[in-house]
């Protein structure tokens, strides 16, 4: 008895698949007969011709690249740079490439890329042709948006050859852009003006469009932390001019980073210090006011705030205290504790309604909730483009999502994250 060969069932689509032929009972000629298949997902795991099939899929996971907005802006050759948050997220250590995470280096987790959000347009304009046939000038109808650098040229002359026996000459037109600091072309400086042209029939500026760049690094180290702020208080002690406003950071018994399997060694009191950049978000007291630098001589404008004290900060000074028993973090007392203090500076304004005299001189408030705070840093041995990237902290918090953003390269894992043994 000669065995039959099984020709095995194929999936053709996700609503067709192909079926050996069969020649039993109950087969018909009629080519529009079809028969039912019912598809349901595999919901466990099955061993098909000795071999494993996993229920899970990885082509249909997600693909995650955790990121965040420079909240600082970056110029050239910077190596510190700020972002709104950055751990555990972009760390986490659990998400190992070895069985144990003593011998995993988590290079992987390093290579981060600068990945510009700005708005980008071209930019177009109409040639000037004087009555010798060369161009004086360009006249520029769009500026565009987001230029640094652009290449300029004209198209080829309309005439040339030779006229009624007399010969003609035609060179092409050059320029370069003149670019202002907003980003827009604002003129063309005609660098060789060409000849043979005609004021009936000018030739096309061609402008380059502006050119959009990332720009990938490897980072050797993540700071930074995140969670509540409960204490607020206002203060013009160490001040020569001006006020500062203090919050006490407080990382809460619930969040990430007090596990040590995800963050390596457990963060109970934010790290945060002098010099460092921070985002307030969430917060129901005091009113929008202007962070300035902390630097003695320096007052530069850091953020805008827009709504109560929702800013982005400069750390002036910074010192860990003792909370009083009773300051609550997520419903529960959480007794007394050690947290942040920190100091940071803004300018005098005068739309807090009263609101300075109640807290000025006064000590600090204290509460479950005053808002949220989250920082991070990320250090960079060296950076091998010339780029730099502007923060957007001048319209409140809101506009910090426009920032520039600084991705990690490789997505988060999808599985098998080391559990390290109880």
């Amino acid at each position: 008895m000669t065995e039959s060969v099984r020709v095995p069932l194929s999936v053709d689509s996700t609503d067709r698949v192909s079926t050996p032929p069969y020649y039993g009972p109950g087969n018909t000629a009629d080519p529009n007969l079809e028969r039912p298949i019912q598809w349901t997902r595999q919901t466990e795991d099955k061993i098909i011709n000795q071999i494993g099939v996993g229920k899970d899929r990885e082509i249909y996971e997600p693909v995650i690249n955790p990121y965040s907005p420079i909240i600082k802006s970056v110029g050239i050759g910077s190596t510190v740079i700020y972002v709104e948050n950055v751990r555990p997220y972009f760390d986490p250590y659990n998400e190992v490439d070895d069985v144990s995470p003593i011998a995993n280096d988590f290079l992987f987790q390093k290579k981060v890329k600068f990945i510009s959000q700005e708005v980008r347009s071209g930019a177009a304009g109409t040639a000037i042709v004087s009555g010798l046939g060369t161009i004086s000038s360009v006249a520029i109808s769009t500026g565009g948006i987001g230029y640094s650098t652009a290449i300029v040229s004209f198209a080829s002359t309309s005439i040339g050859g030779v006229e009624v026996g007399v010969v003609t000459t035609s060179t092409r037109a050059f320029g370069t852009p003149v670019i202002s600091a907003a980003g827009t072309i604002t003129g063309i400086a005609i660098t060789s003006v060409g000849s043979g042209y005609t004021s009936s029939n000018p030739p096309s500026v061609l402008i380059s469009p502006p050119t959009w760049y990332e720009e990938e690094n490897t980072a050797t180290s993540y700071g930074g932390d995140s969670g509540i702020i409960v204490g607020f208080g206002t203060t013009t002690v160490g001040v020569a001019t001006g006020y500062q406003l203090v919050f006490d950071l407080h990382i809460p018994d619930s969040s990430d980073l007090r596990k040590s399997n995800i963050t390596g060694t457990a963060v109970t009191i934010s790290g945060i210090s002098t010099g460092d950049y921070f985002v307030v978000n969430d917060s129901n007291v005091g009113a929008s006011s202007t962070s300035i630098g902390s630097l003695a001589a320096d007052g530069a404008v850091i953020g805008i705030g827009t709504q109560f004290v929702n800013n982005v900060y400069e750390v002036n000074t910074f010192e860990i205290v003792q909370s009083p028993t009773g300051v609550a973090s997520d419903g529960v007392g959480i007794g007394t504790t050690h947290m942040n203090r920190v100091f940071v500076k803004i300018a005098e304004h005068l739309d807090w309604d009263g609101q300075w005299p109640s807290f000025s001189g006064v000590g600090i408030q204290t509460g479950n909730y005053f808002g949220s705070y989250s920082w991070g840093k990320i250090l960079l041995p060296s950076r091998s483009e010339e780029n730099a990237f502007t923060a957007y902290t001048l319209g409140g918090t809101g506009g910090i999502s426009t920032s520039p953003v600084v991705r990690r390269s490789r997505s988060l894992k999808s599985k098998q994250y080391y559990t390290p043994p109880s």
